[in-house]
């Protein structure tokens, strides 16, 4: 396929270290900004603060590492495309049955 001419960057092109740093930084701020998901579910499942860090850091983890997946695009997983994922409001309902179900684990003495 043919790269057309109103494209500056085409497939399998490096972007120039300076795009990459702020598509970084974008990314960042993107999921920071999301993370207020997990505090909506802190404050509604009434979990403390160290628990809500937990929540906090594995949401970022989880989506370093799908975001990383998507963009590898390796052994069928993946686009190969900067595709970022996050957590979302469509979670909270399942979130929120968990804890009223099986409750938060209380941290160990």
């Amino acid at each position: 396929m043919r790269k057309p001419d109103t494209i500056t960057y085409w497939l399998g092109d490096r972007l120039p270290t300076r795009f990459a740093l702020g598509l970084a930084l974008q990314q960042a701020a993107f999921l920071g900004e999301l993370l207020v998901i997990p505090s909506l579910f802190a404050r509604s499942a009434n979990i403390g603060h160290v628990q809500f860090l937990d929540i906090a850091a594995a949401t970022l983890i989880v989506s370093a590492v799908a975001l990383i997946l998507q963009a590898w695009n390796r052994f069928g997983i993946g686009s190969g495309y900067f595709y970022p994922l996050q957590a979302t409001t469509a979670v909270l309902p399942a979130l929120l049955l968990a804890a009223q179900s099986g409750g938060w684990p209380r941290p160990m003495a």
